[in-house]
């Protein structure tokens, strides 16, 4: 890892890129990077939905001045190791009848302050929901 790390810092030194980040790290392995890093990676991409928070993990971000991207907000539906955990969750169920929305538009508004969320579009009739 750390000379993949120094390369894509030489790449940003060179301006070949504005910034850098990572994706899918752990505590453990952001902490690895950053006893080596010159420049701390900008970003974590990682999932995290209500059933699957990191708290943690985000928490740790945050300390360190990395910016958080959330993929999957409804969980890995149609992923191999994906369930519809999420969408079948009693409490977003409750919030989107009674606010006469859809699972998938009331996850989206969930707060995960200071956190862009990026959906992932499985299904072509959901997409308009995500707008």
């Amino acid at each position: 890892m750390p000379t993949v790390w120094e390369a894509m810092e030489k790449c940003q030194s060179l301006g070949l890129a504005k910034s850098i980040g990572v994706s899918n790290f752990t505590c453990k392995k952001l902490a690895d990077l950053l006893t080596h890093a010159r420049i701390p990676p900008a970003v974590n991409q990682v999932e995290v939905h209500p059933i699957w928070q990191q708290r943690k993990l985000r928490d740790l971000c945050s300390e360190k001045g990395i910016h958080v991207t959330a993929y999957s907000p409804l969980g890995a539906v149609g992923a191999v190791w994906g369930s519809n955990a999420v969408l079948e969750c009693e409490e977003v169920k409750r919030i989107a009848q009674s606010m006469g929305k859809s699972r998938a538009q009331v996850n989206k508004l969930l707060p995960h302050p200071g956190m862009l969320k990026m959906g992932c579009r499985t299904r072509f009739e959901r997409r308009g929901e995500k707008l």
